[in-house]
């Protein structure tokens, strides 16, 4: 009956940690380059009522990134089980690259949809200040990348 006990603790510890290590993955292949943080809203300059209509359209993006992420974090460890085990053809492991990358093409649109959600909001000059700090984020995130140009 210990050894039961025992085991459960340890798989039930190795789940959690299984766990928690995959979310943490999933949120480091978030991408980097789009807004948050205090820090970020004081660099845009923008006037209060303008940061306040940001936010709300950073934060539902940022939900949106969020779930699309983690679905593709799941994709990928079922890939990797797929793979692992004995059923893992290379037509059942290609087709779920396809839908894996499908996930990503729909993150990619949502964050091209909210960037024009912002140029709604912003005025051109605003705009464009706003979208040089997406940039200068962006590039940023290549060179930690080890992307030099």
């Amino acid at each position: 009956m210990k050894k039961l006990l025992v085991f459960a603790v340890l798989v039930s510890a190795a789940t959690a940690l299984g766990f928690w290590s995959t979310q943490k993955v999933c949120v480091m292949m978030k991408p980097k380059f789009i807004a948050g943080g205090a820090d970020w809203y004081a660099k845009s300059n923008l006037p209060a009522d303008k940061i306040e209509a940001v936010k709300a359209l950073d934060g539902r993006l940022q939900e949106e990134v969020h779930r699309l992420c983690a679905d593709v974090c799941l994709q990928r460890a079922e890939l990797l089980k797929m793979m692992q085990g004995p059923g893992g053809d290379e037509t059942r492991v290609f087709e779920k690259i396809e839908e894996i990358g499908r996930l990503q093409i729909e993150l990619e649109k949502r964050i091209a949809s909210h960037l024009f959600g912002l140029k709604k909001v912003l005025s051109p000059g605003e705009s464009r200040q706003y979208f040089q700090l997406i940039e200068d984020r962006l590039k940023e995130s290549l060179r930690q990348c080890g992307y030099s140009k």
